[in-house]
Order: C-alpha cells, then structure tokens, then sequence
C-alpha cells in the first residue's frame, strides 16, 4: 500500500511539474499586472473593517462591482475583470497538456489521473494567488505602509475569498475542456465572470469573489460563510463529475493535443 500510494505521489508531482512548465512564465508575469493594477486602483478606498495594507490591497484588487446596490449606475471593474480572465487565461487547456498521452498511460486508471489532475490544478491556482499575495506584501513593506497592523478574521476572508473563487472557476473551466475545446471552455468562464459584475444574482458565484458585494463592504451583502461554502461545494462537484466523465469519453489521441 505505502509502495503503491509513494507511486501516485511521484506521479501526481510529476504532472504538476509539467503544467507549472507550461504555466510558470504567465504566473510570473501576474507580478507586473498586479503592480499596474495596484497603482490604478490606488485612489479606491477600502472599508474600515479592513485597516491592515495587505487586505486593503487586495480589497483595491478584488473589489469588483462598485456598486453597493444595482440601482446605481454600472461601471466595469476593469482590474477584477483583467485578474479573473488571466488566471482563466493560465488555466487554459487543462487537464491536457504537450505530454497527457505519455502520462495517462502510466496510471492504472483514468480516475488516479484526474485527482493528479485536480492536485495539480489546485497548486496552480495557489501559486498565482501567491504571486499576487508576495506582490501586494512586497508593495506595501516598500512603501512602508502597515502591511500587518491589524491583521484580523476579515482581513484573512479578503485574501482567502477570491482564491476560493478561483479556484471553483477553475474547476469548471477544466470540467468543460473535457468536452470542449479550450477556446470554448474560457470564453464560458470569463463570460460568466464578466455577467456577475452587471447581474446581482446567487446563482453566479463567480461574483462572490467581488469583495464590495461581501459583509466586508455592506453589512446586507454575501455573507462570508456562503462565499466559502458554495465554491467548495462546486469544486467538490468538479472534482466528482470530471472523475465520472474520464472514464465516459475518449482523452487519448487527439484530445490530449488540443
């Protein structure tokens, strides 16, 4: 069993390497887009729950709508439109990859590669937040702002949301590249991410990483327990149905090229 298991881990670490391989160049370049970013939206300012620069950064970031109800006139909130489509835009293709046949063909089963596949996912997703995170940090300690002076609950929920939300995005994306092509599976996600900055709805998650539309910004918006909760379960929802449909559909050949 312990054989078997070190096996799988090897594995699954080897596809992570490979999708960072093809992934690593656009991640770093979120740092520059971040910085351009931070330096637009530095006029915006944050609720007063959120008096630490990290969070307050990242609310400039993440805010999203700046409506606080829809009566109120729309604009585009151009920089959380440009992060969720670039890191649509990293996930691209996945779960295939230049090498997927080679590599599928080493597991036992395609339901081992799809959770490889998902752990692999989830590190990607990590590691471009954490772009973002070290470059908003590494901002605020060169400016010598208060980067961790009152670091609270709310300041975590700030940081930790709109990963959560990327990350269910994500998930579907890679769900809709079993069956679609690439091209098709982004422009779904980014469609959806761009018609839940206008549509003040529930059902469209992906506007829940909108920070502005949170308790952190309006005490009658999207609690935190919901925005946590509703992504988990979709990313679990993923996970599940991926596993379901690589065993239904055909992902050697050409599929694993596209």
């Amino acid at each position: 069993m312990l054989k078997r298991n070190n096996g799988f881990f090897r594995k699954t670490f080897a596809i992570f390497m490979s999708d960072l391989s093809q992934r690593s160049v656009y991640i770093f370049l979120l740092i520059p887009l971040t910085l351009l970013l931070l330096y637009k939206e530095k006029g915006t300012v944050p609720p007063a729950v959120l008096s630490d620069g990290i969070s307050q950064d990242f609310f400039r970031l993440f805010m999203g709508d700046y409506r606080i109800i829809p009566e109120m006139s729309y604009q585009p909130p151009f920089a959380w439109i440009l992060l969720n489509a670039y890191i649509a835009f990293i996930v691209g293709g996945f779960p295939f990859g230049s090498m997927e046949t080679a590599i599928i063909t080493k597991f036992r089963s395609r339901v081992s590669w799809w959770i490889s596949k998902c752990f692999s996912l989830l590190f990607i997703i990590a590691l471009s937040h954490a772009a973002i995170f070290c470059t908003v940090v590494l901002t605020d300690i060169s400016e010598l702002k208060a980067a961790f002076f009152g670091f609270d609950k709310n300041s975590l929920a700030a940081i930790l949301l709109p990963f959560a939300v990327s990350t269910a995005c994500s998930f579907v994306q890679s769900l809709m590249n079993l069956y679609l092509k690439p091209v098709f599976g982004y422009v779904l996600v980014v469609s959806m991410q761009i018609a839940s900055t206008f549509i003040h709805s529930p059902i469209l998650f992906a506007g829940y990483s909108q920070l502005n539309r949170t308790v952190l910004s309006n005490p009658s918006g999207i609690t935190l327990r919901l925005g946590f909760t509703v992504p988990a379960i979709i990313t679990l929802l993923c996970m599940a149905l991926g596993a379901f449909m690589s065993c239904c559909i055909e992902i050697l050949g050409d599929r694993s090229r596209k």
